[in-house]
């Protein structure tokens, strides 16, 4: 993701490493170890918290905003939102589960101003918010979002969540 002067954002697709063999190795060892065949809820669930237990979220650079590709986050075991969003986008595509990224205003001192993004992921028929840079269970969502703006890394476009 690139925030730009004007707040805009821009994720780039090629930060999604869903078909890095490596990255669906792990999801896939990780869903086949805790959940029952085809139980996406499941699979969410417990990707999110694999990310959540094994990546450590750590600040970016001081006044500059970087972003690591989903391969790179997952071999240095840090990075920031959008950095373990990524990851985590990466891991859910990588098995089959439709996923995206929700990028937030939710900071009151600058209600319009993107400052936060995680993932939301469809299972049947239904978004859920997965956010791996806090410690919160699948399914739960910040308050206080003054704007947000959901991003499909596979058709690179914003949609609308009916």
């Amino acid at each position: 993701m690139s925030k730009f002067a004007d707040g805009k954002v821009k994720i780039r697709g090629r930060l999604i490493g869903k078909t890095n063999p490596e990255i669906r190795h792990l999801a896939g060892s990780v869903v086949r170890d805790n959940c029952n065949s085809h139980d996406s809820a499941c699979a969410g669930a417990v990707l999110l918290a694999w990310v959540q237990e094994h990546i450590q979220w750590q600040p970016d650079t001081v006044d500059q905003e970087t972003v690591q590709t989903a391969e790179r986050t997952l071999a240095w075991g840090f990075g920031d939102c959008d950095d373990l969003t990524t990851l985590l986008v990466a891991m859910l595509l990588s098995v089959g589960i439709p996923a995206a990224f929700r990028v937030i205003a939710c900071e009151p001192e600058r209600p319009g101003q993107y400052t936060h993004v995680y993932a939301i992921v469809e299972i049947n028929g239904n978004w859920y918010a997965a956010d791996p840079s806090v410690d919160q269970p699948f399914g739960w969502e910040t308050t206080g979002i003054t704007k947000a703006m959901n991003w499909d890394p596979i058709a690179n476009r914003q949609f609308k969540i009916k």
